[in-house]
């Protein structure tokens, strides 16, 4: 049992190899998402992506009665967990000329800030303000990446625009 972990959507059961879960959190992801016993489990940063197939679901390890249940150490209390339906996250760039400040990570980081006179707000530790900064920044090079992806993208495109209307130039040069 994972006491300090959250489960967002519907329990799923998968079966996998263990190798591939201790190699994602050798490579430093901390978030793994499972989107049904058969699809491929996926870990992702905002700046690299990690995935491996699970294993067949005939081949599941049954529980049993006399199975021995190992909880992880609590730190923080256990919260309760309320399924909501799973669903795919994907950012999209939305042009826009004011930075987004709506996400819960900026959020986060501005309350844990620390105040001018260089004391911790609340009972926040400087490592959860690290952690909390390290999410924002890692959101910020998400969006940053992809925007410069949707530049190169527009830029190919207007060089591709500007050679086909120099190739119609020419042709109605030679018709003309």
């Amino acid at each position: 049992i994972l006491s300090r972990s959250t489960l967002t959507g519907e329990g799923v059961a998968i079966s996998t190899n263990r190798q591939y879960l201790a190699r994602a959190l050798k490579l430093g992801f901390r978030e793994v998402c499972f989107f049904g016993a058969t699809a491929p489990a996926q870990c992702n940063d905002g700046r690299r992506q990690y995935l491996w197939a699970l294993l067949d679901p005939k081949d599941f390890i049954r529980p049993s009665d006399d199975a021995i249940q190992i909880e992880s150490l609590t730190q923080v209390t256990s919260k309760k967990v309320t399924p909501t339906p799973p669903a795919r996250r994907r950012f999209k760039l939305i042009h826009s000329t004011a930075p987004s400040t709506d996400s819960p990570n900026v959020r986060e980081a501005r309350q844990n800030r620390p105040n001018k006179l260089g004391s911790e707000p609340g009972n926040t530790s400087s490592i959860a303000q690290a952690l909390a900064l390290r999410a924002v920044v890692r959101e910020v090079l998400a969006h940053t990446n992809e925007l410069i992806r949707v530049l190169k993208r527009e830029k190919r495109q207007s060089r591709l625009l500007a050679s086909t209307l120099a190739s119609l130039k020419q042709l109605q040069k030679v018709a003309g």
